[in-house]
């Protein structure tokens, strides 16, 4: 009797291969639900059992590697298809960040947070107004060119 239970259960086990292949949710909760009918109804094992335990036992764990590799690539995926609809975000250089933080919290030095409004000021264009600069760049250029 133990040794017809071992082979259905061995049975199950690769019937449970080919579910877990085939990604058949509703068979493999049927063959887990006999599977424990089966367990529960095997009395204590021999030593002669233990072939077919081994093969078994080998066989679950064939198939539990294989549904984690299965739902590994099904979080791949999902994640594939969440990531589709995204727009691709530009990132912004690390210095600027820094310097973004170091502005919100107060802690930009009067040297950096010079730096900083240079370069904001050199790239924004400019609105009709000539800044002192470009004024003095032009007065040169003419004068030069007499």
């Amino acid at each position: 009797m133990t040794g017809d239970l071992l082979v259905r259960i061995e049975g199950l086990m690769e019937e449970e291969a080919e579910a877990v292949e085939q990604r058949d949710v509703e068979r493999l909760a049927r063959l887990h639900m006999d599977g424990t009918a089966l367990l529960a109804a095997l009395p204590p094992l021999t030593p002669a059992d233990v072939p077919v335990v081994r093969r078994i036992e080998q066989a679950r764990s064939r198939n539990q590697g294989a549904v984690e590799d299965a739902l590994e690539a099904l979080g791949r995926r999902l994640a594939d298809l969440a990531n589709a609809g995204a727009p691709h975000r530009l990132r912004r250089p690390v210095g600027a960040r820094r310097l973004r933080l170091l502005r919100g919290n107060g802690l930009m030095s009067s040297r950096l947070r010079h730096r900083q409004q240079q370069h904001e000021r050199a790239s924004v264009p400019a609105t009709g107004s000539t800044s002192r600069a470009c004024r003095r760049a032009s007065t040169r250029t003419r004068s030069s060119r007499s």
